[in-house]
């Protein structure tokens, strides 16, 4: 058997195998060439103090589905700062980002991989090709 070397000319994404998809109108905001992420804990207890804050929310997320969507702006309606309800965890960004939604890479326990039966599977398609 011979060895084979390949290189990606591309970027290559192993999507998760769930449908999670983080959305920029609930899930993160991109700020300062960073992803920051929202921590869903931190809003719900916004929520809790003010429960027409989470009807004015809800509403704004469904309105604004696919559509473009200031989540600082809204929060800042309600005098609420970006950093009150972003988690540690802040993703920097190289290169320009206009994405909507993040689809996650696969992991287990919170630790990324490569599954083999995947990369196994396009490195046989390309060959056969």
């Amino acid at each position: 058997m011979s060895k084979i070397k390949i290189t990606s000319l591309s970027p290559v994404h192993i999507g998760d195998n769930d449908t999670k998809t983080l959305t920029s109108l609930a899930d993160f905001i991109f700020e300062n060439e960073q992803i920051k992420l929202i921590d869903h804990k931190k809003l719900e207890n916004f929520f809790a103090e003010n429960p027409q804050f989470m009807e004015d929310y809800i509403k704004e997320v469904n309105y604004h589905s696919g559509k473009p969507y200031d989540l600082k702006k809204f929060l800042g309606k309600y005098h609420i700062e970006i950093d009150e309800v972003i988690s540690d965890k802040v993703i920097p960004v190289i290169g320009e980002f206009s994405a909507k939604e993040i689809h996650p890479f696969i992991s287990e326990n919170g630790k990324k991989y490569l599954p083999g039966s995947s990369v196994k599977g396009a490195i046989r398609n390309a060959l056969a090709y």
